[in-house]
């Protein structure tokens, strides 16, 4: 993996393989209308290797990324 990611950033190719993912409707109350679209919620599963790369990337530029103050959800504490 390590040679992969490193050809990766020196060629700025990323596979396609990479972007495609599986999206799966998960239900968010189970007690709740399941005939509603708004009781589900989609989760994508993607490619393990293309997470790890995500990992790394997030890891060695996560100094440079910044969100809004407003932003509450998905933020590191």
């Amino acid at each position: 993996m390590y040679k992969l990611f490193n050809l990766i950033m020196q060629h700025g190719y990323v596979p396609k393989n990479f972007g495609n993912g599986v999206v799966v409707t998960i239900l968010k109350d189970r007690l709740g209308d399941v005939s509603s679209l708004n009781n589900y919620r989609a989760i994508t599963i993607s490619n393990i290797i293309s997470k790890v790369f995500e990992s790394c990337l997030l890891d060695k530029f996560c100094e440079f990324l910044t969100s809004h103050d407003l932003q509450f959800g998905f933020k590191k504490v």
